[in-house]
This record gives C-alpha cells, sequence and structure tokens, in this order.
C-alpha cells in the first residue's frame, strides 16, 4: 500500500487532488475536474492480492505493474483536462464526416465505401477478444455505406513493405502485455509481412526530439527495397509527420502514412488547463520502471491546437500520402478514467474518443478511411488484453477488434499504393509510346 499512498500524495501535490477513504480504499478529486471515483481500483487490487494468495500463489505482487496500471489511470485524470467548462455539451452528430483544415490544403478525400468492405472482412478472419461478429458495432457505417455479404477477399500484404508503429504520449509507460496494436503486429509478421514493429520514443517529449528518435531507428533499419507503411496512433501520428518533413532519409523511406486516432491538428483538451496546472506540469518528474515523465508541457504544448495548424500550414507542400480513421465513442462508451476529457470535448463535438475530435483527425490531402467506434484508448491500446485488474476497473470500455482495424488499415493503403504505382506505369508507357509515335511521325 505504501506506493498506492505514494501516488495519491503525488496526485495531492502535482494536481491539487484531495483524498479520503480509508487504507485500500480512496477517492480523489480533482479541484474543477469531473469528479473521478477510484476506489474501486483499489478495491479490486486488494481483491487480486487476496485471489493470489487463496490460490496458492506467491504473495509478492509485480511493482512495475502496480506502478503501470496507477500511471495509466494518472494519465487518464491528467488527459481530461483537470478543468471544467461552463458551456452546454451539443447534443448532435454528424453522419457524413466533416474535416477542418486550413484554407489551402489539400482536402481530404472519403474512401470510407472502399474500406468498409476490407474491415468487415477482416473482422471475419481476425474477431477480436470479447467483440461483436458485426463490423457495424466498429466501424461507423450507415445504409449507404455498408457493405454487402459475402465481402470480397482480403486485398494481399505480400513481402514488398514493412510496417512501423509510433505510439501516443505516455505509451513509453506501459507494460508490453499493453503495448500498441500488440497482437496486431505479430499477426501481420504471421501473415507474411516482413516485419511489423513498434518504434519506441519519450514517454513526454515533444514531437521534434520523438521526430529524432524515428529518423534514427529509420536510418538504422533502412532497406530501399522494402519501404515502410509507417502507422502513427494519437501523437505518434504528430511525430511521423514532424519526422517525415524534417528528414530526406525519412521521406524516401515511407511509402505512406496511416494515422489512427491522430492528433493531426491538434487536441482541445490543453485549452481546458489552467496555468496553475500547466506550471505544475512543467516541473513534474516521474521515474518509473518503465519511462520517465519529464515535464510534460513539452508533449502537451506538441499537442495544441495552434502548434498543430501551424504545422500543417508551414509544411502543406511536404506532407505524404496519407491514410486516416478517427476514433469516437458515446460518454456510456468510454472508459470511467477518460470520461472526464470526453466531457470537455463535448462542449465543441459528440464527434471524438475523449482526447480528439474527428474533424481534426486527417491529414489534408490524404484519405479518410472511417470512424472506428471506440474510445481513444479502446482502438489501439489492449489494456483489456493484459488481465489486470486494477486496468480493468477504471479503463471498462476496451474491447475492440485491434487486429482486424490493424489487418484492414495496411492491406488498404498496400492495395491503393499498388494501384496507384500500376496506373503511374501505364501512364508512363503510354505517355513513351507516344512520344516514339512522335518521334517516328517527325522523320522525313
Amino acid at each position: 500500500m505504501r506506493r498506492v499512498t505514494r501516488a495519491i500524495v503525488v496526485c495531492n501535490i502535482v494536481f491539487g487532488w484531495t483524498s479520503t477513504g480509508t487504507a485500500g480504499q480512496a477517492t480523489l478529486r480533482a479541484p474543477t475536474a469531473a469528479n473521478v471515483d477510484l476506489s474501486s481500483l483499489y478495491r479490486a487490487r486488494e481483491d487480486w492480492i487476496v485471489t493470489l494468495r487463496r490460490s496458492g500463489r506467491r504473495e509478492r505482487i509485480s511493482v512495475a505493474m502496480k506502478h503501470v496500471a496507477i500511471t495509466a489511470l494518472m494519465v487518464g485524470l491528467i488527459l481530461s483536462g483537470c478543468s471544467s467548462i461552463g458551456v452546454r455539451p451539443v447534443d448532435y452528430t454528424f453522419t457524413t464526416p466533416l474535416s477542418t483544415i486550413p484554407l489551402g490544403l489539400r482536402p481530404v478525400t472519403d474512401h470510407r465505401k472502399d474500406f468498409a468492405p476490407v474491415f468487415c472482412k477482416a473482422m471475419q478472419q481476425y474477431p477480436g477478444d470479447r467483440t461483436s461478429a458485426d463490423c457495424r458495432a466498429y466501424l461507423q457505417l450507415d445504409a449507404s455505406l455498408a457493405p454487402p455479404e459475402p465481402f470480397p477477399p482480403l486485398p494481399p500484404l505480400g513481402d514488398k513493405y514493412r510496417v512501423i508503429v509510433v505510439a501516443g504520449i505516455f505509451s513509453a509507460c506501459l507494460p508490453k502485455e499493453a503495448a500498441i496494436f500488440k497482437q496486431g503486429l505479430e499477426a501481420l509478421v504471421k501473415d507474411g509481412m516482413k516485419s511489423a514493429d513498434e518504434i519506441p520514443i519519450s514517454a513526454s517529449g515533444g514531437s521534434a526530439p520523438n521526430a529524432k528518435i524515428i529518423a534514427d531507428y529509420i536510418r538504422q533499419h533502412r532497406d530501399p527495397d522494402r519501404p515502410y507503411i509507417a502507422i502513427g496512433y494519437s501523437q505518434g501520428a504528430v511525430d511521423l509527420l514532424q519526422a517525415y518533413v524534417d528528414d530526406d532519409v525519412v521521406r524516401s523511406s515511407i511509402a505512406a502514412v496511416i494515422t489512427i486516432a491522430g492528433a493531426v491538428g491538434g487536441s482541445r483538451l490543453p485549452d481546458g488547463f489552467s496555468p496553475g496546472l500547466i506550471k505544475a506540469l512543467g516541473g513534474l518528474e516521474a521515474h518509473l520502471p518503465q519511462c520517465t515523465i519529464k515535464n510534460l508541457n513539452d508533449g502537451i504544448n506538441t499537442l495544441r491546437r495552434e502548434t498543430r495548424v501551424n504545422f500543417l500550414v508551414d509544411h502543406a507542400s511536404v506532407l505524404p500520402r496519407s491514410y486516416s480513421v478517427a476514433a469516437k465513442s458515446t460518454y456510456k462508451t468510454t472508459s470511467k478514467v477518460l470520461q472526464g476529457g470526453w466531457k470537455q470535448l463535448s462542449a465543441y463535438s459528440i464527434d471524438q474518443d475523449s482526447q480528439v475530435i474527428r474533424d481534426e483527425a486527417a491529414v489534408p490531402g490524404g484519405a479518410f478511411l472511417g470512424t472506428a467506434l471506440g474510445d481513444h484508448w479502446a482502438v489501439a491500446l489492449p489494456f483489456s488484453e493484459a488481465h489486470n485488474p486494477l486496468f480493468d476497473a477504471g479503463i471498462d470500455h476496451n474491447h475492440f477488434p485491434r487486429t482486424a482495424l490493424i489487418e484492414a488499415m495496411v492491406r488498404f493503403a498496400i492495395n491503393d499504393l499498388e494501384i496507384t504505382h500500376s496506373a503511374d506505369w501505364l501512364e508512363h508507357r503510354g505517355r513513351t509510346a507516344r512520344s516514339r509515335a512522335n518521334r517516328h511521325a517527325a522523320r522525313p
């Protein structure tokens, strides 16, 4: 219990939360945020210890897992904004997604109808843990988009491309069991992909240092014959875009970028942070078994809308070929630890996942593939598959067919790239033939 108490003290000092309750049971309250009752988390922890003792297993509980579980819950509270907005939440949704991009930038193209049968077929071949067999439960499909059965075969993966994944802020603090798309990356390799790996980045760094980490990784693993399909989740999408525009080697090594719940246009949550909280986050330093959290403002400032919109405008001419999937949840289908963020964003839109609004999740000039129906963590981070009671208590809406999603996104992108390359080759062949014909006709 010392470490649990220590975590509560950290919350008290850094975030101004107060705690009540007896040992093993506590309620943390943010002064202006939506209150989050964590008593169930500590009850679950105590029940877990009792279960281990009764089963005759060792009483020593993994310190790392407890640290990580508490960290994940603290992160959720931090990302909830720790402030309330005195604006009435909107009560309407858009069936056809909107795309908010600066004037003068290339528009986002709608590929939802093309992506739907790929995802639905992937759902049949890669069913998730405790998920429905109906793909409409996980991808927003109206009558005009729902594909008829039987679905066509999945596009092939082949071995021409490799996959890299970049996760979001704080993801470095998670245990391996909850690593981004863990089962999905394993499935891609099993299905014939040459490699599918996560690039580890800092827990709380901004896009500039993270972009350098990405560039260094790509330089070390570069293969001119096998370019990357690069997947960026949350802040990882931002970090990938930064690396792409900054480095020639990265640009020549990435065939396409896929964003999932990406903070492409920024997140509105930092707008609600009070000056006191911003100052506290800047001075925060925490050393955990998996990561070090230091000066959170670096990462948070990277996610501000002002920063992201200026980036898109400044680098509009060199943005990569992109495919984007947004995420959307309701308050009731959002995990408890993320509900504060959902409430805050609901003042702007309910087409959101508790961290990012759908309108701001697509790369200008790219293809929009669809809206995944899950909260910000559910669509990419497999907390439910880590089987940790501390996770399950606060992250209670995490079941999602993540393997089907990553398989569908990667296969769709590869197929689209190959179609484009074939069309370019045919066009080049046609131009060559016409040029020869013109030269022949010009001869005396």
